[in-house]
């Protein structure tokens, strides 16, 4: 018993290399819906979620709501906190 409770302490999942790949790749980023002009208050209809993940993630959209757009922005471009005033 000892000896499985010391190989389960040892072997802490990890992700690897491929997984952490992956992950960008699966997951998804807010980008635009359509064409958004500068100015523009964001909406939830304004916004759609697509990959790659590299950019702000869908949980982060409470961030972007309501707020004012800095700059243009085209549709199916990410869409940054830093756009947003």
């Amino acid at each position: 018993i000892r000896g499985i409770e010391a190989g389960l302490v040892a072997n802490q999942l990890e992700l690897s290399e491929d997984e952490v790949a992956m992950r960008v790749v699966a997951r998804r980023s807010i980008v635009a819906a359509g064409p958004l002009a500068r100015g523009h208050r964001i909406e939830s209809a304004d916004l759609a979620f697509r990959r790659p993940g590299d950019g702000l993630t869908p949980s982060r959209v409470d961030a972007l709501l309501l707020g004012r757009l800095r700059r243009d922005v085209a549709a199916g471009e990410q869409i940054l906190t830093t756009d947003v005033e």
